[in-house]
């Protein structure tokens, strides 16, 4: 039983720490030209070869590719590669557009279009209240100190409310890259190819499944104190008899 309720314990607050660093590096992703930083994308965005080289006498044309994370966006080209965040992107737009025709394609206009509906507030949200969490815990750790219950179950309110807006979080921005991937080559009649980022989308679930772990910890701790007090109580009165 001390094996079972040590693994309970330590449980929440090493899934939540886990969850805040996979949260706090899919929030950064592509602000930094660094490989840590860059890989991590929702979709990368990129010309079809064979269209591209009908419409624009640019040789390395489909050499260019633009990465759009929550915060930031990269685009290589010609072997080199430039990142700048989201309100700063018209920087990037000379490295990202082709003329085709009498008209002109900004992969950054098409990536804008994604970010209106893949906004980072839900999961800046989740990840303040997984900092917020990191903190109660930290104090129901210290031995000798006042008000543990209410704190735990505050805890507890706080892992539920981490786990639904992320989980509402993570089914937005999936639906938002699977409509940004169907759309954008659709109207784009095939010019621009979309690739979902799959380190993203697996650390955006990955954080779901820990949080889901920490909340399902606190709980059973939770249900855990209140089937003992009932106990302890009967204990005192046959001892005070």
């Amino acid at each position: 039983m001390f094996g079972i309720g040590f693994f309970i314990k330590s449980a929440a607050p090493v899934s939540v720490f886990i969850a805040v660093f996979l949260l706090g590096f899919l929030l950064v992703g592509c602000t930094s030209a660094d490989a840590a930083y860059s890989k991590v994308y929702l979709v990368r965005l990129e010309f079809n070869e064979t269209i591209a080289n009908s419409v624009s006498s640019n040789s390395s044309i489909t050499e260019l590719s633009l990465a759009t994370g929550y915060l930031g966006m990269c685009v290589s080209a010609d072997g080199s590669k430039m990142c700048s965040t989201a309100k700063n992107a018209s920087d990037l737009a000379p490295y990202a557009t082709i003329s085709v025709g009498e008209s002109s394609l900004s992969l950054v206009e098409v990536s804008k279009a994604l970010r209106n509906v893949c906004h980072p507030r839900l999961l800046a949200t989740s990840l303040a209240l997984c900092l917020v969490l990191l903190l109660v815990m930290s104090w129901l750790a210290l031995p000798l100190v006042p008000g543990k219950v209410v704190v735990r179950r505050v805890g507890c309110g706080l892992a539920a409310l981490a786990l639904m807006i992320w989980g509402l979080g993570a089914m937005l921005q999936h639906q938002a890259v699977a409509g940004a991937k169907s759309f954008s080559e659709a109207a784009s009649s095939g010019l621009v190819i979309v690739a979902k980022g799959g380190r993203a989308e697996a650390m955006t679930w990955t954080a779901f499944a820990f949080l889901l772990a920490s909340c399902l910890a606190l709980g059973a701790e939770c249900f855990s104190q209140r089937s003992n007090k009932p106990e302890t109580t009967q204990q005192l009165k046959h001892e005070s008899s």
